[in-house]
């Protein structure tokens, strides 16, 4: 039994540096045979030791029902929180990023403004803050912000925000679910911001209405399966 524990434990190490196997695992489209042939040498280096092709497929099948299974779990939980959530389109924005420095600088000042702000986001990184706004507080910015203080600009831009239910703070998943789907669609997120309950996608102005009928789409079939089930 430590010795089927082992191969186990090295199937998953060598898995676990391919995701989109993984993947096909969960949607139990693998022929199990060719891929122990094919990480059979990997298992033996991870163990340090020869090993039957037939222990390392064994370890497979039982991975893949383990994984079919937890993905059947996660797709309902993704089905319940992203159908009951809804959307909110913001357009006319700017994502200004400062030197973070200059933005504390500049602190109380951009408060003030986000007072006002029909839209307003501020995140920090390592060195510099970022800020997106709606395009007047963004002007009234550029000419307040000295410009030694700016480290980059994006313009015409919008913010597609999904409020979600609270499930969304312990539900895994969401957030990749939902970028995975527009990254294939060919979209670039300029900004993902998540502020509690609600995930904001900020992109380029137009690729806006794509990705609202894209998430919208989605919300709208996982409804029905929703239904389907009550």
């Amino acid at each position: 039994m430590r010795k089927k524990a082992s191969i186990s434990r090295a199937v998953r190490e060598a898995l676990a540096s391919r995701p989109c196997v993984v993947e096909a695992l969960k949607m139990n489209i693998v022929n199990y045979s060719a891929l122990a042939r094919f990480l059979i040498d990997d298992v033996e280096k991870r163990l340090g030791k020869k090993v039957n092709l037939a222990s390392v497929k064994m370890a497979i099948v039982r991975l893949a029902r383990y994984e079919t299974v937890r993905r059947e779990s996660l797709e309902k939980s993704l089905i319940r929180v992203i159908g009951a959530s809804s959307l909110t389109f913001v357009d006319d924005i700017a994502v200004i990023t400062l030197w973070e420095k200059g933005a504390y600088k500049m602190m109380s000042k951009l408060f003030e403004k986000a007072e006002k702000a029909r839209f307003f986001q501020i995140t920090q990184g390592v060195g510099h803050m970022t800020f997106i706004a709606d395009n007047n507080i963004y002007e009234e910015l550029r000419q307040e912000v000295p410009s030694n203080f700016i480290e980059a600009i994006i313009e015409n831009q919008t913010a597609i925000v999904m409020t979600s239910p609270r499930e969304i703070l312990e539900t895994p998943g969401v957030v990749s679910y939902v970028t995975s789907m527009l990254s294939s669609k060919g979209i670039n997120i300029t900004q993902f911001i998540s502020c509690h309950t609600d995930s904001i996608f900020v992109v380029n102005k137009q690729d806006a209405i794509q990705v609202y009928m894209t998430l919208n789409e989605l919300i709208e079939k996982f409804r029905q399966i929703m239904r389907k089930h009550d």
